[in-house]
């Protein structure tokens, strides 16, 4: 196939196939005593400047296939040149825009189309940035499912990151992730979305933005499982009292008390302290189960164990708080606390 370049309107040079303008690329970039040479960079700008009066001329469908050639050149160029990025870039983002209108325009196959538009991000991450919105017309509900499930079947072929195992990031995980994204805010679709968010666990945040992706959508049931599976990951972690609030947030909306409750008495148990004790409190209020829940905290924090001290600690300060100096005296003296909590004692005792 044979393509006219025209400038500013008028006839000029032909490219007889992509070939030819990729030696009049490489001619421009490669060598360094060319680096000045104006000559080169006016044949590119006019190279793309082509792809618009092609357009203009009413010929969107030549436009089409000669866009998707200059862009591939373009955008491969931009990536392996250092020192003219910006540029080529520009250049490579016009030539897209130009390919839009044509696609608009022309209407070619929206199959062909996905599946280009996917291999162009999925090649170069760096740009030129896909606007779906612009290509949203062009391919039609049949080419956007099309693009959708070339979208997820690239999603599905990350290898998933484990919690606690160290990023795996490259170039093609952060081409996949982007193209999600944009495919997901586009379609407003939050399934895409923790699709993608799913293949990176590394983190208990994966898992609190996944649950907060679900909640907004009003899903608090699958929301809450995300949070769950969350806490068996990140126990032991400083992030578990996070999840544990988001998961009560979630049990207390459902109804799920009983499970608030549950939630927050772990809780109190891996980290036993006066503020574990009054959210375990708020929580079995609603349950209308607090003395009996008061009563087993009581009875698990006078067992004892490895962890006595800090079972005692937090003991004597709940009975501050409540009031009850004498057994906070008591407890003090009999089981130990720490040199903090008994100062509060004494003061009281002074």
């Amino acid at each position: 196939m044979r393509f006219h370049l025209f400038v500013a309107g008028r006839a000029g040079d032909e490219f007889h196939d992509v070939a030819a303008l990729r030696g009049a690329l490489h001619g421009s970039l490669s060598p360094p005593s060319h680096h000045d040479d104006t000559a080169h960079w006016q044949r590119l700008h006019q190279v793309v400047q082509s792809l618009h009066d092609l357009v203009s001329d009413g010929r969107a469908q030549e436009a089409v296939q000669f866009a998707e050639q200059v862009v591939d050149v373009l955008a491969g160029a931009a990536h392996q040149v250092t020192g003219q990025w910006d540029e080529l870039a520009d250049l490579a983002q016009r030539a897209l825009a130009a390919h839009a209108t044509a696609c608009r325009l022309a209407r070619p196959d929206p199959y062909r189309l996905a599946g280009w538009l996917i291999r162009l991000q999925l090649t170069h991450p760096d740009g030129p940035e896909v606007r779906l919105a612009e290509y949203a017309e062009a391919l039609g509900s049949a080419g956007l499912a099309y693009y959708r499930q070339g979208a997820e079947s690239a999603c599905r072929g990350l290898p998933t990151i484990r919690f606690g195992q160290p990023g795996r990031y490259d170039r093609h995980r952060a081409a996949v992730t982007k193209l999600v994204e944009q495919l997901a805010a586009h379609t407003g679709d939050p399934d895409l979305t923790v699709q993608i968010l799913a293949t990176d666990l590394s983190n208990a945040w994966q898992y609190l933005r996944i649950a907060s992706v679900l909640e907004e959508a009003g899903r608090s049931e699958q929301a809450l499982a995300w949070v769950e599976r969350g806490l068996v990951a990140a126990k032991g972690t400083s992030a578990v009292p996070r999840l544990v609030d988001l998961a009560v947030d979630q049990c207390v909306r459902l109804g799920r008390l009983d499970r608030a409750v549950e939630l927050r008495r772990t809780a109190f148990r891996a980290r036993p302290g006066l503020d574990a004790f009054l959210r375990l409190r708020a929580v079995a209020d609603h349950d209308k189960s607090w003395e009996r829940e008061r009563q087993r905290v009581l009875r698990w924090l006078r067992q004892p164990g490895e962890d006595e001290l800090t079972r005692n600690t937090a003991l004597v300060e709940i009975l501050l708080w409540e009031g009850d100096r004498d057994a906070a005296r008591r407890a003090a003296a009999e089981r130990g606390c720490t040199p903090e909590i008994r100062a509060r004692v004494d003061r009281f005792e002074d």
